[in-house]
């Protein structure tokens, strides 16, 4: 059991760090609130489609859910060009802009969520 609580424990993280509620997750998963409820409390574990599914959802390896490491990419760029450096630089700028602009859209959906529930009333 301690084992899946500390899968469960790195499935919310990650899901609180995207600010996405149990039930989108469920959502896009396939699956019931519940079901995200039962992984992240360890009280049932993902099969390993759905833990391939939440990985991709979360935008982790299944390496850093399950053992909690962070996939670290080294490159040696001593023999590389300038503009190929530059190029490199570029690409990481733009993945954090990219992944920055995915928390925001996140951030609105639940705010344009939240927005058309009051509306309701």
């Amino acid at each position: 059991m301690e084992k899946n609580e500390r899968l469960g424990d790195r499935i919310r993280n990650q899901r609180a760090a995207i600010h996405m509620t149990q039930q989108e997750l469920a959502d896009r998963l396939g699956v019931t609130g519940a079901a995200v409820s039962a992984y992240e409390k360890g009280a049932r574990s993902p099969s390993l489609d759905i833990l391939m599914r939440i990985s991709k959802v979360l935008g982790v390896t299944t390496d850093e859910l399950l053992a909690g490491k962070k996939q670290v990419v080294m490159l040696d760029v001593t023999n590389l060009t300038h503009e190929q450096r530059v190029m490199i630089h570029d690409m990481i700028k733009a993945l954090e802009e990219y992944n920055a602009m995915k928390s925001i859209i996140s951030e609105n959906k639940k705010l344009n969520d939240k927005l058309k529930l009051l509306l309701e009333f």
